[in-house]
């Protein structure tokens, strides 16, 4: 099914079941989760207390489906097999977490 619309951010808890849909969005030309990172940061605090941030597309069906997430993991900055210089983890939304995104928002 074709997106209407791309890159939308939320916030998400998922322990209370809220979300946020933020005011920005990513933009198409860059690599998502290197452009996940600004705002990873931006909400530290946030991902620190164990909301995910998502990315979705609106689909013709008028739900949102999560495309990539981000969640705060401090261990990677030890951990030499990933070599990151941020407490971020970010990567393909997979089949589990596309649920998430997907009963929470799309309620």
């Amino acid at each position: 099914m074709a997106a209407v619309e791309t890159n939308i951010l939320f916030l998400v808890d998922l322990k209370s079941k809220t979300f946020k849909k933020l005011n920005s969005r990513l933009n198409n030309n860059e690599d998502e989760m290197d452009a996940l990172i600004p705002f990873c940061k931006m909400l530290e605090d946030k991902l620190k207390e164990g909301w995910w941030l998502f990315t979705a597309d609106l689909n013709e069906d008028g739900e949102y489906e999560a495309t990539y997430r981000a969640t705060y993991a401090d261990w990677m900055l030890e951990d030499e097999e990933y070599d990151s210089e941020y407490p971020y983890y970010i990567d393909c939304a997979e089949s589990e977490e596309r649920w998430y995104l997907h009963d929470i928002v799309n309620k």
